[in-house]
């Protein structure tokens, strides 16, 4: 059992209400978001931590809980072992992911392709794939997205090797992919 939740809508947030939100942290999260120096990447890691937190209430019953890191920096419910969940932000929006099982989510703002940037991080099946595609754009942050999302859930997170994720090789069944006007959400599971 897997539930994800998104929000879109940041330019309706007001500063006063994220420094509102920012009391209900927890210390090592507050410390976290005010490292952020662009304040669209500060109200993320906010407002993602919040939803963090009614995805556990509503999915788990779970009202506490400590967060803490592996060696790779992937966060884990100290209290919850066999819960699991992934956060991403983008420009446009913030994406909560809870579950029963292994996931990893990631969220992405549609950007300008750059082959250059593609050729460090795809293989030379996915390489071949984007030479040959009719939407450039679409297809490699689609491809960059499954890999960041796949990477975070086995725990690697992006620095993991891009390329040995062939995402052409991936199971449709542990892979969802949401496809928006500017952006793109991907949800990896492990079956």
């Amino acid at each position: 059992m897997y539930k994800t939740y998104l929000f879109q809508q940041e330019e309706f947030v007001k500063d006063d209400f994220v420094k509102q939100l920012l009391t209900l942290l927890p210390m090592e999260r507050k410390e976290k978001a005010l490292r952020y120096r662009n304040l669209i990447d500060r109200n993320n890691c906010v407002i993602s931590y919040i939803m963090l937190k009614i995805a556990l209430k509503e999915c788990f019953g779970i009202t506490k809980f400590t967060m803490k890191y592996d060696e790779n920096g992937k966060p884990y419910l100290l209290e919850y072992p066999d819960i699991f969940f992934s956060i991403s932000h983008c420009v446009y929006g913030c994406v909560v992911a809870v579950a029963d099982e292994l996931i990893g989510v990631d969220i992405q703002n549609v950007i300008p392709f750059s082959y250059n940037v593609a050729e460090r991080v795809c293989c030379s099946e996915e390489l071949n794939v984007l030479t040959n595609s009719r939407n450039q754009t679409i297809d490699f942050i689609r491809m960059w997205t499954i890999k960041e999302s796949y990477l975070k859930m086995i725990g690697e997170g992006i620095v993991g090797d891009l390329k040995s994720v062939n995402t052409l090789e991936m199971s449709s069944s542990s892979t969802e992919i949401v496809f928006s006007k500017n952006i793109i959400i991907v949800v990896c599971r492990k079956k």
